[in-house]
């Protein structure tokens, strides 16, 4: 398995581009998705109340918007992770001090989480940036209880469908 150290040495984004727009996330969001993603992100909350949702983890969680969307469903609990120092910053200051939610820095590809420790995680708008794919799915998969599920949310296009990308 890739570790936190590897990543960053190949391919560390937060401390260029994300720690430099945490301020200006959200507002880059609404413009990038033509003002879409606050019905996204209610579309994407509508089909976590239909499955068992107690513990939930947003992955890449970025400023907080989801994760303080997915703690107003009553009895959840949500671990937001995310590897960009800033826009946790800006993540608790959005969501203050609250119980039934925690914060940590982290990376998708080296969850620092026991088996089976989730109903639900969720990536919004992230997942185009994990850096090993493939460690990533196989660290949610591991975290994920049986029948857990995973809702992820994204508008870029894939790896290779654009011109330029390989």
């Amino acid at each position: 398995m890739t570790n936190p150290t590897e990543i960053s040495a190949r391919y560390d984004l937060t401390d260029g581009i994300f720690n430099a727009i945490a301020h200006r996330y959200d507002r880059t969001n609404s413009i990038l998705s033509f003002g879409f993603n606050a019905l996204w992100h209610r579309i994407l909350i509508g089909e976590v109340r239909k499955v068992p949702h107690g513990s939930v983890l947003d992955l890449a969680c970025g400023t907080g918007t989801l994760t303080k969307k997915m703690a107003s469903l009553p009895g959840t609990r949500v671990t937001g992770v995310d590897p960009s120092a800033n826009m946790l910053s800006v993540a608790q200051k959005r969501l203050g001090i609250t119980e039934n939610i925690s914060l940590i820095k982290g990376y998708a590809e080296s969850l620092p989480f026991s088996e089976e420790s989730f109903a639900v995680v969720t990536v919004s708008y992230g997942i185009r940036n994990f850096a090993d794919m493939e460690a990533s799915l196989l660290e949610i998969k591991r975290v994920l209880q049986p029948g857990g599920r995973l809702f992820i949310l994204e508008f870029s296009p894939e790896k290779g469908d654009s011109p330029g990308n390989v």
